[in-house]
């Protein structure tokens, strides 16, 4: 989406706003090891945007924030399968500590997306479970509770 240039939809969110230059600093919360990571440097350096990996919440929650925050909470993070539609998700005590971790940036955001990643959070019923329960919190919180 990012090559084609095409404008902000549904099922994309982060690419699209690079292209668009909405973004210029982006920080990732990434626990995979296997895999290529965030944008090329091709692309960052095309849209004058930084890029930073986290691999754990602490450093991601340290950072300065200087502009406005667009959070985009993937639930694909919660799911520890390679395969697509196979679930091996995380207990559900991990997933409330994840969340708990990331409700100060929630509630700095100005905008909130979640991205439900079907096939890669785990079945279509683990990825709605998972939406609910992370939608629910996550308004809770921008409702001041």
């Amino acid at each position: 989406m990012i090559r084609k240039e095409d404008l902000i939809q549904y099922d994309s969110f982060i690419g699209p706003a690079l292209a668009r230059e909405l973004i210029n600093d982006i920080h990732f919360l990434c626990f995979q090891e296997d895999e290529d990571e965030g944008f090329t440097e091709e692309e960052l350096e095309k849209y004058n945007t930084k890029q930073t990996i986290h691999g754990m919440v602490d450093t991601l929650k340290k950072i300065e924030i200087k502009q406005p925050l667009l959070f985009d909470f993937c639930l694909d993070v919660f799911n520890r399968s390679d395969y697509d539609y196979q679930s091996d998700l995380w207990a559900d005590e991990e997933i409330e500590v994840l969340l708990l971790e990331c409700k100060p940036l929630v509630k700095k955001a100005k905008v909130v997306t979640v991205s439900m990643s079907y096939g890669c959070s785990g079945t279509e019923e683990d990825t709605k479970i998972l939406t609910e329960k992370v939608v629910t919190l996550f308004l809770g919180w921008r409702n001041g509770s």
